[in-house]
């Protein structure tokens, strides 16, 4: 026999279908923007120093741009900034330097990643209890980076959905790919479904307009006090789920 299956989250208990989450800052550890930052310069040592910070500067510049940006519509990928910031630059043999750039960079960034200690005993007893687990992600990363992280670390088995931006025509708050994860997990309807996340907008305002109930994961590193949002449950860390 496996170990009791341990829910503590009254709003989880109550859930007859399915729990998705937010992926940075809810199953990984924070990575401070400073932190993503020194992996593009460091990355910038695939360039011909002629173009090196230039390049670097414009690369970051359209990222932050990105993440700031409130046309949610809008999924531009890691690949496509940094092709584009590399043409622009004039980089010569772009097309060959800039997956050099981006598997140089993602390489950093893997190493730097780590999922919550807490992930994979909370995801592992939350699936065993019956319920269908997804994940829904605002990146500019492609997806067999992600699922390549969550299988190093034992996770990816326990999520039956995963939904990517950076492979989807909107983000999160944009309550399409809410509904897409919402269908991909069995054609739920939204108020069968819990959100957990750190962020106040994309995460519980989001989900909360198509529906869903939600649960936020405090993060002293989220802003959430100018959203006047309230989640259903708030939790200090994600082993309050089942403890």
């Amino acid at each position: 026999m496996g170990a009791p299956v341990n829910v503590n989250s009254s709003l989880i208990k109550s859930a007859d279908r399915a729990v998705l989450f937010d992926w940075g800052g809810t199953l990984t550890d924070y990575i401070r923007p400073a932190q993503s930052l020194a992996l593009m310069s460091a990355a910038g040592d695939t360039l011909h120093s002629r173009w090196r910070q230039t390049a670097v500067d414009l690369i970051e510049l359209s990222a932050q741009r990105y993440w700031d940006s409130s046309v949610y519509d809008w999924t531009p990928t890691i690949k496509e900034i940094v092709h584009s910031a590399l043409t622009t630059c004039g980089v010569e043999e772009v097309d060959q330097v800039s997956p050099r750039f981006v598997g140089r960079f993602l390489t950093h960034l893997g190493h730097l990643i780590r999922h919550d200690g807490n992930a994979g005993a909370v995801l592992d007893s939350l699936s065993r209890s019956g319920l269908k687990l997804g994940l829904v992600c605002n990146t500019l990363f492609p997806s067999c980076w992600h699922d390549q992280l969550l299988r190093r670390d034992g996770l990816i088995q326990f999520l039956d959905v995963r939904v990517y931006s950076s492979e989807f025509s909107a983000r999160k708050p944009h309550e399409s790919i809410f509904l897409a994860a919402a269908e991909q997990l069995g054609s739920f309807a939204p108020q069968n479904v819990v959100f957990v996340g750190d962020r106040a907008l994309d995460d519980i305002a989001g989900a909360a307009n198509v529906g869903m109930r939600t649960i936020w994961l405090r993060n002293r590193h989220v802003d959430v006090g100018t959203s006047g949002l309230k989640a259903d449950e708030t939790i200090a860390s994600l082993i309050e789920l089942i403890r």
